[in-house]
């Protein structure tokens, strides 16, 4: 566990109502030190009598469990409770919302269980749905008139969330015109789908519709990639909408270092985060003392530890582990030879990042996007080899540094939006993409096996499709690189459950389908 790992799962407890002895009680934590450090987190807590974001609600709600006395203070003093995005709400707050309308029942609450898709940080769909049960007097106003969407659109989406079994039934409808179909494109792969969007983005703009008018939605931040390069090749300004440009993700950086260190061994910038990016025992002391030697023989250090006698240069007591360093350079210098998309793959497996993200899956939940952007990188290496047979890695990084430079635009100016699903909720746009239909990505490989999490997975196309006021794009590919492989795809169980009657297909990457 990182920190901020540990501090997510506490905060994930919290919000459940669990403390640390809870935790410790609960099977799967037996090896664990989650029970631990939360109970001396708890201890810490109170001797500096402070309180973290989740306190403000858990002991609020602990407080008015033990005294109704208080409770009888709130409930006269707020006649009304009114709350807003009810799906979203987590255990504590439901029982905050409990305690406080006591006897009267005073309670207003708007939300929409179709757009309830965030319960990997906490949030009780059960809520709700359940609200009837728990307030059986309740009136329920059913908000069906859409003002945003076309009638086509608004159609493929209601058909669409009609098939999850666990809803409230409810029937959007619209005055708004038909509109154009929602298109359906199969392509041949990511960089044909990149290149849809750009192609269309680009008839949209000599139409006059002004880039902010424009959204791209995909299931997870590596999938960014293929689109971003497309944009910046068809000189598209664009933004992503909470989170990084693919170049500038961690550990992304992190194999780019590895790989300008083997072009450059004087890159001691590279080098120093070559060393940081990962455990390897070599501290910024002995790395000093590792420099100075080299200097002394006028040498990059990465070339130095390459040496079969390095560790008599340095004099002094050299650790295990800057030997093993020393022998790892040595075999990071032979993998350059390759072609590019062997050479980034090579390296990528040789850095160790993916057996550390991988034994990090259970805990970190950023751990398997890392992994995809690392599987996003092989294919960048792989596409380039495809494209320039003979070219040589240090041309395939000033590629590279070529568009990472231009990801530098001006944050100000009109620009395409791209965003995760997850971040498009709340939003709107004219014209919205949705890429990446297809098995393994939406509905995600971790949710595909899970009736639950395949219904929450479905509410968050829903969420997308009803994101477009105009025109919807949706798009699957046929393959896919996958860790420098070509690998075939499945559309998306949600394509077949679209209506033939609102929808438009087109087959195979033209850029202009329709």
């Amino acid at each position: 566990y990182s920190p901020s790992q540990l501090q997510g799962e506490i905060s994930r407890a919290k919000s459940a109502m669990l403390s640390s002895a809870d935790i410790a009680s609960e099977d799967g934590y037996g090896t664990s030190i989650l029970p631990q450090v939360f109970a001396a987190y708890e201890n810490r807590m109170r001797d500096l009598n402070a309180v973290d974001f989740d306190d403000l609600l858990l002991l609020t709600v602990r407080l008015l469990e033990a005294r109704p006395d208080i409770q009888d203070v709130y409930h006269s003093r707020f006649r009304y409770l009114l709350i807003d995005e009810y799906q979203d709400t987590n255990r504590t707050q439901y029982e905050l919302m409990r305690l406080l309308t006591g006897p009267a029942q005073n309670v207003h609450v708007t939300g929409d269980p179709d757009q309830s898709i965030y319960s990997w940080r906490g949030a009780d769909y059960r809520n709700i749905m359940d609200f009837t049960t728990d307030y059986p007097n309740a009136r329920v106003v059913r908000l069906e008139q859409n003002y945003r969407s076309t009638q086509n659109i608004l159609e493929a989406a209601n058909t669409v969330i009609r098939f999850n079994t666990r809803r409230i039934e409810k029937e959007l409808f619209t005055e708004n015109e038909v509109g154009t179909s929602v298109k359906v494109v199969e392509l041949k792969d990511e960089r044909d789908e990149g290149r849809l969007v750009a192609a269309r983005v680009a008839e949209l703009r000599l139409d006059g519709e002004p880039l902010q008018d424009m959204a791209v939605f995909y299931r997870t931040n590596a999938q960014s990639r293929a689109l971003e390069e497309a944009l910046l090749r068809a000189s598209v300004p664009y933004r992503i909408l909470g989170g990084l440009r693919f170049y500038e993700r961690k550990e992304v950086k992190d194999i780019l270092a590895h790989l300008q260190l083997m072009v450059n061994p004087r890159d001691a910038i590279s080098l120093q985060r070559v060393v940081e990016c990962r455990p390897t025992g070599v501290g910024s002391a002995t790395l000093a003392r590792v420099t100075a030697a080299a200097a002394s023989e006028r040498l990059p250090v990465f070339h130095f530890l390459q040496m079969d006698d390095f560790a008599k240069q340095i004099g002094g007591r050299i650790t295990q582990k800057v030997r093993e360093f020393g022998t790892w350079c040595q075999e990071l210098a032979g993998i350059e030879q390759s072609p590019v998309g062997a050479c980034v793959r090579a390296v990528i497996d040789h850095s160790g990042l993916v057996e550390l993200y991988q034994e990090k899956t259970e805990t970190d939940p950023q751990a398997s996007n890392r992994l995809e952007n690392l599987n996003a990188l092989i294919e960048r290496g792989t596409t380039y080899e495809d494209d320039h047979p003979q070219g040589t890695l240090a041309e395939f990084l000033e590629e590279v540094s070529l568009v990472a430079d231009v990801d530098n635009h001006d944050r100000d100016a009109d620009a395409l939006t791209l965003m995760t699903l997850h971040s498009s909720k709340g939003l709107e746009f004219p014209f919205v993409f949705i890429v990446g239909l297809e098995e393994g990505y939406l509905p995600h490989a971790n949710c595909s096996d899970d009736p639950d999490q395949v219904e929450e997975e479905r509410r968050l196309f829903y969420v997308g499709l009803t994101r477009a006021q105009k025109e919807a794009i949706v798009s699957f590919v046929q393959s896919r690189y996958m860790w420098g492989q070509a690998d075939f795809r499945i559309p998306s169980r949600f394509l077949q459950e679209l209506p033939k009657e609102s929808i438009e297909h087109a087959n195979l990457g033209a850029v202009r389908p329709w």
